[in-house]
This record gives structure tokens, C-alpha cells and sequence, in this order.
């Protein structure tokens, strides 16, 4: 101990140890608040963030080939065909592949592997894939929907799917 100027005593002042720093219990980490739900807005989609796509009702008119690029990745892809849906997790997507058409007059087809529990690929064939190709390729696409029999575009630009394939993987591929 020592004086100060007053004449009163002071401690001495000692840095702690980082030793005793390291036993004492650690603190809980602070609660989140949790985040208040979003109010749904006139069209019955959230008012704020991102909207849910969702998926055509059986029977709905074959207006889009894909849903709508989301500007974010999304968990799974939905693959319609007919009154059926299968969803595959893009967590799994292994790869993704553009063949051309085996033949002249048909259309290219995208090779879609996700590895998992059940390694399965799907084959996406049709029209004008390019840009659906692109958007699969950055997890965009929420869900893609074949063409139903007998039904065709006029626009000779848009996306046409003319069939989807989902299957298990039984051999590698080279």
C-alpha cells in the first residue's frame, strides 16, 4: 500500500488472472427476440420479405412451365407432373447437366443428380431450357411443371416442358 497527496491509503491495484477468467461458468448467450409473425396483405401473401410461390392447382391452365426466379435460394424443387408433385431438397443437388437432343426436332434435356438418403436424378426435357437451366443452377426455381398431353404453345419463345422424369440413379455417370 501507499499514500496518495489527501494522505489517505490506496490499494494496489492488481490486473486479474485470465486463468481465473477461464473458471468461472460461461454466461448463457442472451435470448433473441423473436421475430414478430409477418401480417398478411390484401392478396393474402406476407407484407414483408419473401413471398411464398406457390404451386398450379390441378387443372389450372399450363400459363408457365417454372415458377417465378425467386431472389433467393429456396429448400426444394417441386417437380409437377400431372396430379403428382415430387419435391427433391436442393441441399442434395450434386450436379446439373444440359444434353442436347438425341434427335432432330426434339428438344435438349436437363439432367438434374441430388445425392441423399436414395441417390435420384431428374430429366427435364422440352423447349427453350436455356434460361430455366441457368435459374436451376442458383437454386432459384421453386417448382417446374410438365406440359399436360395434348397441349402445346403458340410462342415459339416460351419455356416448354415436355416431360419430367424422376427417378433412382442405378449406375454413375460418367
Amino acid at each position: 500500500m501507499r499514500d496518495n497527496p489527501e494522505g489517505t491509503m490506496m490499494e494496489r491495484v492488481r490486473p486479474r488472472s485470465s486463468l481465473l477468467e477461464m473458471l468461472k461458468p460461461a454466461e448463457a448467450p442472451p435470448t433473441p427476440t423473436p421475430e414478430p409473425e409477418p401480417v398478411a396483405n390484401v392478396e393474402g401473401e406476407p407484407a414483408s420479405g419473401e413471398a411464398i410461390i406457390p404451386l398450379p392447382q390441378p387443372g389450372d391452365p399450363y400459363d408457365t412451365a417454372h415458377a417465378r426466379s425467386s431472389n433467393k435460394p429456396l429448400p426444394t424443387l417441386r417437380f409437377i407432373k400431372g396430379d403428382g408433385i415430387k419435391g427433391l431438397p436442393y441441399a442434395n443437388l450434386d450436379s446439373i447437366d444440359w444434353e442436347p437432343a438425341e434427335k432432330p426436332g426434339h428438344g435438349p434435356t436437363i439432367v438434374v443428380r441430388f445425392a441423399g438418403i436414395v441417390a435420384r436424378e431428374a430429366r427435364i426435357s422440352g423447349r427453350n431450357l436455356l434460361q430455366l437451366f441457368d435459374l436451376l443452377s442458383y437454386h432459384r426455381v421453386a417448382w417446374v411443371r410438365e406440359l399436360p398431353p395434348g397441349r402445346d404453345f403458340k410462342d415459339g419463345k416460351a419455356t416448354v416442358i415436355t416431360d419430367i422424369t424422376v427417378g433412382l440413379i442405378t449406375e454413375v455417370p460418367a
